[in-house]
């Protein structure tokens, strides 16, 4: 990194040929190595300006075709910051137009960031806080993974109670039931094996 920092930083890409993955893993490591920040900074430079003329063509027929996902989030972040080049022109008011449209880009770049360049100091303020903000997710992971833990083990527990409460009522219906006489149905007669003697009714004789 420059020793004052980054004032711009150049995206170029070819008209020539269609925007390919490649191009879209080089913005991926950009921004993992100096994080989603860097896109304040960002300019597109498209080249091959002479074959979309030649086509009859301009950047944003070329863009309209099939701008892929990530270059469209691209250049909504960096608020369209997008130049094309004629690198085989001989026009030199188009040269001299080309990089005023740089030049203006650039100090679009620097007015939306205050003028401060992106500096190893921002890079370590970012890494340091995106390293608290995943310790904290971190935290808070195990605070609720604890909660979670917890709450099984209420459920083991409470249902374990239940289940020893339902078998300590049955322990105890099953000793009452052991101990209790057994009483006969009310409507079912009883018969003695030896009744009791009963004087014989009058008029009856015995032998």
């Amino acid at each position: 990194m420059a020793e004052e920092g980054i004032h711009a930083v150049l995206f170029v890409l070819s008209t020539r040929t269609r925007i390919s993955q490649e191009e879209e893993s080089t913005l991926k490591t950009l921004q993992c190595i100096f994080d989603s920040k860097i896109l304040d900074y960002l300019i597109v430079v498209f080249t091959g300006g002479d074959e979309l003329e030649a086509d009859g063509q301009t950047l944003d027929d070329y863009l309209r075709d099939g701008c892929p996902e990530f270059l469209t989030r691209a250049l909504r972040i960096c608020r369209g910051r997008k130049v094309l080049f004629n690198n085989r022109t001989t026009d030199k008011d188009k040269k001299v137009k080309q990089i005023k449209q740089l030049l203006a880009h650039v100090a679009d770049v620097r007015n939306q960031n205050g003028g401060k360049p992106y500096t190893d100091q921002m890079h370590h303020q970012i890494k340091e806080s995106k390293k608290r903000a995943a310790e904290a997710e971190a935290s808070q992971n195990l605070i609720l993974e604890y909660d979670e833990k917890m709450r099984r083990m209420a459920q083991i527990l409470e249902r374990r109670l239940k289940e020893n409460s339902e078998a300590h009522v049955r322990a105890l219906r099953e000793l009452r039931e052991a101990h209790m006489p057994v009483q006969p149905p009310r409507d079912v007669p009883v018969f003695h094996p030896f009744p009791q003697f009963r004087a014989p009714p009058p008029g009856c004789n015995i032998m």
